[in-house]
């Protein structure tokens, strides 16, 4: 299953009308929104390219009653590993992928023959028009997760976009989220020398800083239990299916005493099971596997598994701990999350940021709206004799702040505090707090 549920652009329904019809009542105020979805489009950094803009492949189009092995016949024949479907009235009912058939057929044990790719195939697939930005479309297939995602342009699907065509815009993203990231880490390591004062400990604020924005590794995306499929080279290709099947993903690791030495992911198992009349059930991986695969270590730097991903045209990144032993499989719908989960400087919508306050020896919250306002806080903090500065979100838009310490005045800020000043060390600040990190500016030793 390609997994494609969830919100989008635009879905279209079950019932009838054309893509165009229902577009034109789209844009002309229909009252019919159960028809169509819409959603806003976000506010994004200037420069992203639209998906028409891509190398987009046309989409292989097949009606809903052929079968099965016809559908695979067709996708070997175009490289391809993905179809749409449609039905008796040539509208898109439907798209079939290689993790579908891996999943919903061969581990199911239906015959190819006999099967229709209407009773295996998801339905009613979301999709996006030819003018959407290659981000706000990455974003959709992350979400949603799913690689595939059919382009309408004038009413009609024009092509078929696949996830890995996005991943030089997830690459830039990241890289631009860097390059600010640079910036204020600086601007900490700045104040840290302007004051005198060091900055020290295992979850430290600038250390986080380094280590979120400018090269977070693998190891912050891997969940503790993180589930993949593991198999012996004498294993079965249908014991695979069945284990990919039951926790949903799309390859398998071939490990001896736990230490990769293949992997075969839902599209070999099409191109080189399927495709050439192998049994599923008698053919062993050793026969039909990629041989040591490339992996990524849990230290390996996301923006280096993106560009691996990208150069190599890989889908899927085994991760290998300090030992060499197996410890995740990261795909790139993963590893993408990663990289559009980077919000900072233009990228971010400051009115729905939440506001930073440090708490006081009074015990008040402070708002921070400023680059003056941290300075101030920490060079109060310092004067106060206090151990540290605690920093705090408020989510409500409402909160106490004192001004500034050179008037002592005290007023109530309102919730576009953030619009009327966010500059780089408070962005700093937010992201960090963002993510969970409470971060503190200790004091030096006198």
């Amino acid at each position: 299953m390609d997994g494609q549920v969830g919100g989008g652009s635009l879905r279209r329904s079950r019932s009838g009308g054309s893509v165009s019809e229902r577009k034109n009542a789209l844009e002309n105020g229909s009252a019919e929104s159960g028809r169509w979805t819409s959603t806003p489009r976000p506010s994004t950094m200037s420069g992203d390219r639209t998906v028409k803009r891509l190398r987009l492949s046309k989409a292989l189009t097949i009606p809903e009653n052929a079968t099965v092995r016809e559908a695979c016949r067709r996708m070997a024949a175009r490289r391809t590993d993905a179809v749409l479907l449609t039905d008796s009235n040539a509208l898109l009912c439907g798209i079939l992928t290689d993790k579908d058939i891996t999943t919903r057929v061969i581990a199911q044990e239906l015959k190819l023959e006999e099967t229709p790719v209407s009773k295996v195939m998801t339905r009613d697939p979301i999709f996006v028009l030819s003018d959407t930005l290659a981000v706000e479309a990455l974003q959709k297939m992350v979400q949603g997760k799913f690689r595939h995602l059919p382009i309408v342009e004038n009413g009609e699907v024009i092509a078929l976009l696949d996830i890995a065509k996005c991943l030089h815009d997830a690459i830039t993203r990241m890289e631009r989220a860097a390059e600010k990231g640079k910036a204020m880490v600086a601007a900490v390591e700045a104040m840290e020398k302007h004051w005198g004062t060091t900055i020290s400990g295992p979850n430290t604020f600038i250390e986080t800083l380094r280590v979120q924005m400018l090269r977070p590794s693998l190891s912050t995306i891997i969940e503790e239990n993180s589930k993949f499929v593991t198999v012996s080279p004498t294993d079965s290709v249908l014991t695979a299916t069945k284990k990919m099947l039951e926790l949903k993903i799309s390859s398998a690791i071939v490990t001896i005493e736990n230490k990769p030495q293949g992997i075969l992911t839902s599209r070999d198992i099409l191109m080189r099971v399927v495709t050439k009349n192998l049994s599923p059930e008698s053919t062993p991986m050793e026969k039909v596997m990629t041989p040591n695969p490339e992996c990524g270590t849990v230290d390996t730097p996301i923006l280096d598994a993106l560009h691996t991903m990208h150069d190599r045209k890989f889908l899927h990144l085994p991760v290998v701990d300090r030992d060499g032993f197996i410890v995740s499989v990261v795909d790139v719908i993963r590893v993408a999350h990663a990289a559009i989960a980077t919000r900072v400087g233009d990228d971010i919508d400051k009115s729905h940021l939440p506001q930073i306050l440090y708490e006081d020896e009074d015990h008040d919250k402070v708002i921070l709206a400023s680059d003056g306002d941290l300075v101030a806080a920490v060079d109060h903090a310092r004067q106060a004799g206090l151990k540290s500065l605690r920093l705090h979100l408020d989510h409500s838009g409402l909160g106490r702040r004192k001004k500034g310490r050179e008037s002592g005045s005290l007023e109530y800020a309102h919730k576009d505090a953030w619009a009327a000043a966010y500059s780089t060390v408070a962005a700093g600040a937010a992201f960090v707090a963002g993510i969970g990190v409470m971060a503190y500016l200790k004091r030096s030793a006198a």
